[in-house]
């Protein structure tokens, strides 16, 4: 959520205390984060090597992280008018900068 807020110029601060609680549960959950499931059942477990392609192919499978609600992610990237794609790619790259502290 920094990362997306330093590209469009808001408060970090405010946008990382939401990205904290939206994971709140991720430590007991993660398979319900869709980008965190598909990095940890690549070989490297890792964001690093992540691309929005891969994301976007297990998107289309409903039984992958099927606790995910891929409707609203959807009407997020909508609400922000971003192509989901994008969206990926930007979560992505915010996760990259805090990989160590997520253990991804």
């Amino acid at each position: 959520m920094r990362y997306i807020a330093r590209k469009i110029g808001e408060n970090e601060e405010k946008w990382g205390i939401v990205g904290l609680m939206h994971d709140l549960d991720y430590e007991r959950f993660p398979e319900q984060h869709l980008i965190t499931a598909v990095a940890i059942i690549r070989p490297s477990k890792s964001v690093a090597d992540l691309e929005a392609k891969s994301v976007m192919k297990k998107w289309k499978d409903k039984s992958f992280a099927a606790g995910v609600n891929r409707s609203v992610i959807e009407k997020g990237a909508a609400i922000f008018g971003v192509e989901l794609r994008e969206l990926v790619t930007d979560t992505i790259m915010g996760m990259r900068e805090v990989a160590d502290k997520i253990g991804l």
